[in-house]
This record gives C-alpha cells, sequence and structure tokens, in this order.
C-alpha cells in the first residue's frame, strides 16, 4: 500500500512538474569537459549539456576570453543547437554567435542544418580580456549582453528543443572548485542559470527570493 502510495505521487509529480524539473535537486556543479578539435582548424571547443531543454527565463553566463586559434580567423564562436547531436553542424543552431576580431564585428544568426540564415552584425566591443558573455532566454528571442552591457537581441522561438551549448575557441582558467553552491535557503522558481567559468559548470534552477547573485 505504502509503495503504490509513493508510485501515485511521483506520478503526479512527474505530472505537474515534469520528469525532468524531479530528476536533479536544483543546484548542479561538475566539471567543464575536456577540450576536443573544433570546427576550424586550429581550434578546440567544448559540448556543455544541459540539464533540462531551454524554457522562457533561462540564462547561459560564460566567463572566461579569447582562445589561441588564429585559423581561417581570429574568432570565438557561441552556438545552441537543436537536439542531440554532439556533432557540430550536423543539427540545426537556433543561435549562432561569433565574435570576429579579425573584423571588428559581432556576428548573429542561425544554421538552418545547410546554410547562414537570418544574420545580422554589431560593432565588436570585446577584447582578448576576460569578460562575461550572456545570453538570456526571452519569448521573443535571445538577449545578448557582454558584462551587463546589452549587444543585441536575435529573434527566435525553437529554443525549447536546445539542450546543449557549444563553443570554441575559448580560454578558462583553471580552478577545481566547486563549492560555490548558491547561498540562499530556499532556491524558487524554475529559472535554469548555466555558468560555464572557471573550468566548471554550474547549473541553478530557481534563484534566491530576495536577490539574484550571478
Amino acid at each position: 500500500m505504502l509503495y503504490w502510495a509513493i508510485s501515485v505521487f511521483l506520478a503526479l509529480l512527474a505530472w505537474v512538474y515534469g520528469t525532468e524539473d524531479i530528476a536533479w535537486p536544483g543546484y548542479d556543479c561538475s566539471r567543464l569537459p575536456a577540450p576536443i578539435q573544433g570546427y576550424h582548424p586550429d581550434m578546440t571547443a567544448r559540448w556543455v549539456n544541459l540539464k533540462r531543454n531551454l524554457q522562457v527565463g533561462d540564462s547561459i553566463i560564460v566567463r572566461g576570453r579569447l582562445g589561441p586559434g588564429v585559423l581561417p580567423r581570429k574568432r570565438w564562436f557561441f552556438d545552441l543547437p537543436v537536439g542531440d547531436s554532439r556533432v557540430y553542424l550536423q543539427a540545426q543552431s537556433t543561435f549562432h554567435f561569433s565574435c570576429q576580431y579579425d573584423i571588428g564585428l559581432l556576428y548573429f544568426g542561425r544554421w538552418d542544418g545547410g546554410n547562414w540564415v537570418d544574420w545580422f552584425v554589431a560593432p565588436n566591443p570585446f577584447n582578448a580580456g576576460p569578460f562575461n558573455f550572456r545570453v538570456d532566454v526571452q519569448s521573443d528571442g535571445y538577449s545578448v549582453s557582454k558584462d551587463g552591457v546589452f549587444l543585441g537581441k536575435y529573434k527566435s522561438n525553437t529554443y525549447s528543443s536546445v539542450n546543449s551549448v557549444y563553443v570554441e575557441n575559448f580560454i578558462f582558467e583553471d580552478d577545481n572548485c566547486c563549492d560555490q553552491e548558491p547561498v540562499c535557503d530556499n532556491l524558487q522558481g524554475n529559472q535554469l542559470s548555466v555558468i560555464i567559468a572557471d573550468s566548471r559548470v554550474q547549473q541553478i534552477r530557481g534563484s534566491c527570493p530576495s536577490a539574484n547573485t550571478w
């Protein structure tokens, strides 16, 4: 009888919140995945798997600096691809962002599986020093900022099929620490904050009622 009651309770939770929402406690910290050969010849890349698919209200923060790769050009890349493929450009990308130091531009666009489409450019404010790059998922697209300064918005509503982040030609400071769990008595809400920095990935579901500390 007790087993049946527990089963019913868990089934109700899954129905109300979704199975992804009860699969982890709300905070996860892990080592940044090992670098692999990037799409470009002398660049390394990393795939970061998300705890769940993106939703409105989620944020992705990347803290790092420009990597050493310069072929074919001096740039770094950030993508939000569709689906489970971990081969770059094999699947569509709902948002492709490249920071192009060689020509002083930022590139906003997407990959439709065969071509770069719906793209636009903006002036590049990045230099070779450390930076905080942030993407906020909003109902009408991805809002992009650098160190708290708004850079642009890319119109897209296909975020719900995104469950990974691709980054290429970044340097992340080496730090083995995973003890920076947010100080909060009760994380509230279901927003997902993904922080890729200092050789680790933190994924935080919810926020402190009184403050947003990241």
